[in-house]
């Protein structure tokens, strides 16, 4: 079975007839902020002090197979620039494996890649640094079946709120994640002592989060209101 990759919608195999010949798909280490004790041999770990453990970036690797579509040395070339302009030119983009369906990571190539010619064709070393965390394609609350497996958590996102209402949602991933909110009037969520006022509309706040866990709220006003966020896996 073919496991290929898709740089944004770009499926590399359909549109240039490259495959994957290897991956190295890295894991994050923690970043730790420990502090002696004068005068001990115990360590205070304050890693986790503004809620939760962050990570460090991930490294991803490739060596892509390239053919070219004539047997010169120039059409292996000439596939090479197509591919390493279309990695270096983007800052940030969505990096699909089919090594994990259903997932993307954040990646970027900071560093040159790197060719080895052969006749024809050639390997394209392609070196990444991803966000720490692969973040799930479908929303939370997803109404199709195929969305879900074993990791995942059946809830609804949607309510209708009249005059006042009490809802959970589970954050069941690896981080705390900032939802879109999306009202058909204004409404009022409270998230323990934090009350945030959203207009009609779909906005984002950096004060509102959906935490690790259960998440209690209570949402005040009159139409329906949307969640929409996406769990995030180490």
């Amino acid at each position: 079975m073919r496991l290929g990759i898709k740089i944004d919608e770009i499926d590399l195999f359909k549109e240039y007839r490259i495959n994957v010949e290897s991956r190295s798909i890295g894991n994050p280490d923690k970043n730790k902020i420990l502090e002696e004790i004068p005068f001990s041999n115990k360590l205070l770990d304050f890693s986790e002090l503004y809620g939760e453990q962050t990570y460090t970036e991930r490294p991803i690797s490739y060596v892509l197979n390239l053919i070219g579509t004539q047997p010169t040395r120039e059409s292996a070339y000439y596939l090479q620039t197509i591919m390493t302009n279309l990695l270096m030119e983007k800052q940030q983009f969505k990096l699909y494996d089919d090594i994990f369906p259903g997932y993307f990571f954040l990646a970027e190539v900071r560093e040159g890649t790197a060719f080895e010619p052969i006749v024809y064709a050639g390997k394209l070393q392609v070196n990444m640094t991803a966000y720490p965390y692969k973040i799930k394609e479908a929303r939370e609350g997803s109404p199709y079946w195929d969305d879900y497996s074993e990791l995942d958590y059946y809830q609804e996102s949607t309510y209708t709120i009249n005059g006042s209402k009490t809802i959970e949602l589970m954050n069941n991933g690896m981080a705390s994640v900032v939802p879109k909110v999306t009202c058909s009037a204004p409404m009022a969520v409270k998230k323990d002592t934090v009350q945030i006022n959203f207009p009609k509309g779909t906005n984002e706040s950096l004060d509102f989060v959906i935490n690790k866990g259960m998440n209690h709220l209570t949402v005040t006003g009159n139409g329906t209101i949307d969640f929409e966020f996406h769990k995030e896996l180490i």
